[in-house]
């Protein structure tokens, strides 16, 4: 069951449909098959004074009716949901159907809907029953959406006429909230120091360990020894350094490298 809802207020954003799909106008809907009629119609209405009634007046039969003779045309470029809202006065009819969705003449999406025997007038407030599309749909300025409604023929009914209501039909953005992605995420360097006895001291690199190129640490570790070169004009890059329990070396050209000793004291 739906509460009737400011669909102006803050729980949603602009609708992206003309204001003909509100149905406080007079609009022309043409039954594309079908037996009954489709229009705007008085009273019932979910907002405003107006809503669409389709009337199936051949229940055991499909009926089909479309907007085409007033498409509305997209003012913002976007990805939406669709949304709008059902009613139906026949206490013990379900009501089966579906609406397909039309971008600049070519069939977009098909969404069922389902009004069990349950969602019908009981009292004076009429059970609208809000409907939610389950895929989102991209639109660009200028595209022309149309739509078709169908009410589908149950075989067996012994209902003379069925009567849908539809009403609050909108396009709606999904993104609700506009925000900034930020640029980049800061990674935090840090470097453990390991004394003698194993105690662990962690630091992070701060930019202000960071000045002109070069890293301020305490301590320096290796975590493993690394595999010397095997002659001084072994393939190098300039600036890699490169120690063994022997000798530091260090690459002070295009493939061509020096060393020093290290001795214990």
């Amino acid at each position: 069951m739906a509460l009737r809802i400011d669909r102006f207020g803050n729980n949603y954003a602009d609708n992206l449909l003309s204001y003909k799909m509100l149905f406080d106008n007079t609009d022309t809907w043409t039954v594309n098959s079908g037996t009954g009629s489709a229009n705007t119609t008085l009273g019932n209405a979910f907002v405003g004074d107006k809503c669409l009634k389709i009337q199936n007046t051949d229940v055991v039969n499909d009926i089909t009716v479309t907007n085409t003779t007033h498409a509305t045309t997209i003012n913002s470029t976007m990805t939406c949901g669709l949304s709008f809202y059902l009613y139906k006065k026949q206490a013990l009819q379900a009501v089966i159907g579906n609406i397909k969705i039309f971008k600049n003449a070519v069939l977009l999406d098909t969404q069922t809907f389902t009004l069990g025997t349950d969602n019908a007038d009981t009292d004076e407030d009429s059970v609208w029953v809000r409907f939610m599309s389950d895929q989102s749909y991209n639109f660009i300025k200028g595209d022309v959406i149309t739509f078709t409604f169908t009410v589908d023929g149950i075989v067996g009914s012994q209902l003379c006429t069925l009567d849908l209501y539809i009403d609050g039909m909108m396009l709606y953005p999904m993104v609700r909230i506009i925000y900034v992605i930020p640029i980049y995420t800061r990674h935090v360097a840090t470097l453990q120091t390991i004394t003698e006895n194993g105690s662990v001291t962690t630091k992070d690199i701060t930019l202000a360990d960071v000045t002109a190129n070069v890293i301020t640490v305490d301590q320096f570790r290796l975590s493993a020894l690394n595999t010397p070169p095997s002659s001084a004009s072994d393939t190098g890059t300039l600036g890699e350094i490169r120690i063994d329990g022997d000798y530091i070396y260090v690459c002070t050209a295009t493939d061509t490298w020096k060393r020093v000793a290290i001795a214990t004291w």
